[in-house]
């Protein structure tokens, strides 16, 4: 089976060991997947890969 996209990255260790921890509710983005690192046990969300807009 072949997995789409690139690994999650740990933000305070740079680890790619990581793995699904349910999920996040807020109000701005909805559901946002959580993930903890196996390296550091930290948990974070993905940073949005949504390019943001100058006004």
């Amino acid at each position: 089976m072949r997995k789409r996209g690139r690994k999650a990255r740990c933000p305070y260790c740079h680890s790619d060991q990581t793995t699904a921890r349910g999920y996040r509710k807020t109000e701005q983005m909805g559901l946002r997947p959580r993930r903890q690192c196996k390296s550091c046990g930290r948990g974070f969300t993905q940073p949005s890969r949504k390019p943001t807009t100058a006004r």
